[in-house]
């Protein structure tokens, strides 16, 4: 049992530096030039 909680720890770990590597990375394809435009 204690492998599938480690599992589930390691993939819940994953996601969230996926998830947190995908917001950062983000913003740095907008162009300096051009103010970042926030659509609803």
């Amino acid at each position: 049992m204690k492998l599938m909680i480690t599992q589930k720890i390691i993939c819940l770990v994953c996601t969230a530096l996926l998830l947190s590597a995908c917001g950062q990375m983000g913003p740095l394809y907008i162009p300096d030039d051009n103010p970042p435009v926030y659509t609803p």
